[in-house]
């Protein structure tokens, strides 16, 4: 479902709902030998609702905003899943949630439940052929599962990140500047550093705060 679609509008946007059906999820989890391996843990279901919204403020200036929830589910768990976590002696409903007594089997891995983003875009034109183009973006990922099972469990995800960037635009050059994680956040992208040394506390940090110049010249 969409509205107002075109430049001519000031406010449009959109939304969609998709359900979704996976068959043989690969998943990693820890072995009885304590090893990290990947198989298939069964089949499951993803129900989407995303929507968009755009603001023009005037003709230089512009926001967007966007959004998506998941409600993911793993709806039938492989007789070989079955097996592996029978042989932990832990039950599945503790295995596939995270949180015991559960009564379905649980989130897909790796797929976060909520995410947004908002953005801001503003292009002038300065004089001659000189421009002027501004954009920041913030990023929220939500939380989500690194794998199955109850070592590989551990929650990842939950972090806002911000970029922005200014560029300069004239007949034969462009000189910019970039920032990227604008507030220098710490958060985690993925939960597992080496699978060798599994624990909760290990992480993949989002890049520092990284400052970019450049300068682009047409010959």
């Amino acid at each position: 479902m969409r509205f107002n679609e075109g430049a001519t509008h000031r406010i449009s946007g959109g939304m969609s709902l998709a359900y979704t059906r996976w068959s043989n999820i690969q998943a990693d989890y820890i072995d009885k030998g304590g090893l990290p391996s990947t198989a298939n843990i069964g089949d499951g279901r993803i129900i989407s609702l995303s929507s968009s919204l755009l603001f023009r403020a005037s003709r230089e200036l512009r926001f967007d905003l966007s959004s998506t929830y998941n409600d993911s589910r793993v709806t039938d768990a492989s007789p070989f899943f079955l097996r592996v976590i029978g042989e932990t002696g832990i039950s599945l409903d503790s295995v596939t949630t995270g949180y015991p007594g559960s009564a379905h089997l649980g989130r897909i891995p790796n797929v976060a439940r909520f995410s947004a983003r908002a953005g801001l875009h503003y292009d002038t034109h300065l004089r001659d052929d000189w421009d002027l183009s501004a954009e920041a973006s913030t990023r929220y990922v939500g939380k989500s599962r690194l794998g199955a099972g109850p070592v590989l469990g551990g929650a990842q995800g939950n972090y806002l990140e911000s970029n922005a960037k200014l560029r300069l635009i004239m007949p034969r050059m462009t000189i910019s500047i970039g920032v990227s994680n604008l507030f220098d956040t710490v958060g985690n992208r993925f939960a597992l550093g080496t699978p060798f040394a599994i624990s909760n506390d290990q992480i993949t940090p989002l890049r520092p705060r990284t400052i970019r110049i450049g300068v682009e010249h047409a010959f």
